[in-house]
């Protein structure tokens, strides 16, 4: 069987529309319904509830933080002392984050040989050959090694609680926020205010309590005390650049929990060197503190106006309308009884008129062919 040769004209045929005219008024109906559904959402959902005339811009800040108020610290010698915000702010300059101790154990340490926590062992094979720190030795289940001794371990030499029922602490936020494509010669900030505001005023605030960033996340300072925590802490600036006095309000805190319960600790060494400058008779105090570790961020949303958005929108709802015409012709064609002749009024194919027109000339003699 030979190939039936291909026929350029069926496979480049150019479609183009063809306006028909369906008398038939449950299509009509169905038709300008679908585009007013189309119609209800553009207004409805994208410029009433969504305000799609809206342009927005989300943006991160500077931050500064201080520590106001006291505590007192309660020794397991049986001793107390009161520690300020300098005792608190650990360390004193840190961009974005804060430390504030609850738990401080300490152990006064020499150089030597000693248990290592940090190496568990059931026999000497447990443990490391390292020529001059250890010797594969293991004594009372961990490895005996050269270093710091004694180990800080389960039990310190000394630890001091923070009363939860004493402690007065305040966390002081000063941000800043700039929205370089809304509004790029614009600073909304609070680096002004010379004193704390601590309870809100006409919805500005910028200190809160210690206790009431941990009740954020449901927690008290009781329950952190002995473990501490790790917080993300955020504060959201919300504002409506369309508004002429005041279009941002004061940044809103919240807070989140970053570790899985476990707590936060930090451990910081303190060196008295010996006065013949031999480190290897150094005296070292290593501290090892619980406490809230906050890492803090400022964000902000803007919105205004903008005729760019507004135009984009409303092509997108123009464009829209013309799905109504697809679903139509799907139903009249697929679901409808009339189907079959819809789709017969819909598309049409045209004869081959190039085809056509070469017939004709081969039916006119070539003698009475004019030639122009």
């Amino acid at each position: 069987n030979e190939m039936a040769p291909i026929d350029l004209d069926d496979v480049f045929a150019y479609k183009t529309e063809k306006i028909v005219r369906i008398q038939e008024r449950t299509i009509g109906i169905f038709f300008y319904s679908v585009q007013l559904l189309i119609i209800l959402y553009a207004v409805v959902f994208v410029f009433y509830m969504n305000e799609g005339y809206l342009a927005r811009e989300t943006t991160t800040g500077e931050i500064k933080i201080e520590v106001i108020g006291k505590g007192m610290m309660s020794q397991s010698t049986g001793g107390k002392y009161v520690v300020d915000k300098y005792d608190l702010f650990e360390p004193s300059i840190e961009n974005g984050a804060i430390f504030i101790p609850t738990k401080i154990d300490s152990a006064v340490q020499k150089r030597g040989t000693c248990e290592n926590p940090d190496f568990k062992c059931k026999s000497n094979g447990d443990c490391p050959a390292y020529p001059g720190i250890s010797e594969q030795s293991c004594g009372q289940g961990y490895c005996v090694m050269s270093g710091w001794c004694p180990p800080l371990a389960d039990s310190p030499e000394s630890s001091a609680l923070l009363d939860s029922k004493i402690t007065n602490i305040s966390l002081w936020f000063r941000t800043a926020i700039q929205f370089p494509i809304l509004q790029p010669k614009k600073v909304y900030t609070n680096f002004a205010n010379d004193q704390p505001i601590i309870d809100e005023d006409k919805s500005e605030k910028d200190t809160y309590k210690l206790e009431e960033i941990l009740s954020s996340v449901s927690l008290t300072t009781s329950d952190i005390i002995s473990t501490g925590i790790f917080l993300n802490v955020k504060l959201l600036w919300e504002c409506d650049l369309r508004e002429e006095k005041s279009p941002c309000k004061y940044p809103v805190l919240k807070a989140e929990r970053l570790d899985p319960g476990t707590g936060y600790s930090a451990h910081i060494p303190y060196y008295i060197r010996d006065s013949s400058l031999d480190m290897s008779q150094d005296t070292r105090i290593l501290y090892r503190t619980y406490g809230v570790r906050l890492l803090v961020e400022s964000k902000g949303n803007a919105v205004d106006f903008s005729w760019m958005a507004t135009i984009l929108q409303l092509s997108s709802a123009l464009a829209l309308l013309s799905v109504a015409n697809i679903i139509t012709d799907v139903v009249m064609t697929t679901l409808l009884p009339e189907k079959r002749h819809y789709l017969n009024y819909k598309e049409e194919v045209t004869p081959d008129f190039s085809t056509i027109r070469d017939k004709l000339e081969e039916s006119v003699p070539l003698k009475s062919r004019v030639v122009v």
